[in-house]
């Protein structure tokens, strides 16, 4: 959590390739391990916030990923 929070002050912020992807995996990877922890508890109302958060995250990285993965040369 800590270094996702770093890698979007610094690198995300640059528009670096690599911290799209960073945030791409590292969010997918925590949000879906949180789904399946709840899913074996059956916590249904956290699954729901989970699902919505997951979009939202999907979303975002979706928006963003056209100024990230373009091939700008400056």
């Amino acid at each position: 959590s800590l270094g996702g929070v770093f890698v979007l002050l610094t690198a995300f912020r640059k528009k670096e390739k690599w911290a799209w992807y960073y945030m791409l995996v590292v969010s997918i990877i925590g949000w879906v391990n949180l789904l399946i922890a709840n899913i074996i508890f059956k916590n249904s109302l956290i699954i729901v916030i989970i699902v919505i958060g997951l979009l939202l995250v999907v979303v975002g990285l979706i928006m963003s990923a056209r100024v990230f993965l373009t091939n700008k040369k400056e």
